[in-house]
């Protein structure tokens, strides 16, 4: 089976988190949480679950077995939470997370977030000081609404490697064009709803294909994570396409033909 995900551990500061544009509709971490936490996470004045000193521990683990690794792994980090969430519970959690990633100098650690207005203010250092080569950081962006908001704040971060995380893709995004040169790895893919297919918002190939072309005149690595719940399946008489609803391992990454692979160096 293809690999979908591009990472190799997942790490969450808390469990928890709110809904805040398009993207997050259908969102899988609150389908997981209401699937196996007893207890309301999600929302603006809900709890969020955290975690103790043995869960905050794993990466110290994780760091020490990959110290000889010829390829550096990626720390997903978080795929439960937001880590820029203004709530008291991820305020009180996140001063925690950049220790630990200073102390972990073998994982390469990918911190995505919808508020890109609260990265700067919330960093562990300066915009004037050298950044932690293993502190990437990436915006999430569903739409052009969103890319226009989200971007200009990640164009000028101080991190080794700032992203554009695409996903769910529900529209064209061509403002990414103006910020392109100021980005170092952008991902693609369409939204998971694994549980009822049926419900997720199709990614047409023609939104991948113009962030792909902008992606290539930029020289900036270009990488397809999946088509999520719904693959393109055939062309309509009218050019129109047909998806089909499955689960995301099913309809896979292949795009083109091929799959892309892009990786950043930072």
């Amino acid at each position: 089976m293809t690999r979908i995900d591009y990472f190799k551990y997942t790490f969450n500061v808390a469990w928890g988190c709110c809904k805040v544009s398009p993207g997050c509709d259908n969102c899988y971490a609150e389908e997981d949480a209401a699937a196996t936490y007893p207890l309301k996470i999600w929302g603006h004045n809900t709890q969020r679950r955290t975690f103790g000193v043995r869960y905050w521990n794993r990466p110290l683990q994780w760091n020490e077995a990959e110290k000889d690794a010829k390829r550096r792994p990626i720390v997903f980090c978080s795929s439960m939470a937001d880590v820029f969430e203004r709530h008291t519970a991820i305020d009180q959690e996140r001063p925690k997370l950049w220790p630990l990633i200073e102390a972990t100098s073998n994982l390469d650690w990918l911190l995505i977030t919808k508020r890109a207005e609260n990265i700067e203010r919330n960093m562990p250092f300066d915009k004037h000081a050298v950044p932690w080569p293993n502190l990437w950081l990436a915006v999430s962006v569903e739409d052009d609404i969103r890319a226009r908001v989200r971007l200009p704040f990640i164009a000028k971060l101080n991190v080794a490697v700032r992203g554009a995380h695409i996903e769910p893709l529900l529209g064209p995004v061509p403002t990414l064009a103006q910020y392109i040169n100021n980005l170092d790895w952008v991902l693609v893919g369409g939204e998971s709803c694994d549980e009822n297919p049926e419900k997720a918002r199709p990614m047409q190939p023609a939104w991948a294909k113009e962030v792909k072309k902008i992606c290539e005149g930029a020289n900036v690595p270009f990488h397809f994570k999946q088509w999520g719940s719904q693959k393109p399946v055939a062309v309509n008489t009218d050019g129109s396409i047909q998806f089909k609803a499955m689960k995301r391992w099913e309809a896979g990454r292949t795009f083109l033909g091929k799959t892309w692979d892009g990786h950043p160096a930072p």
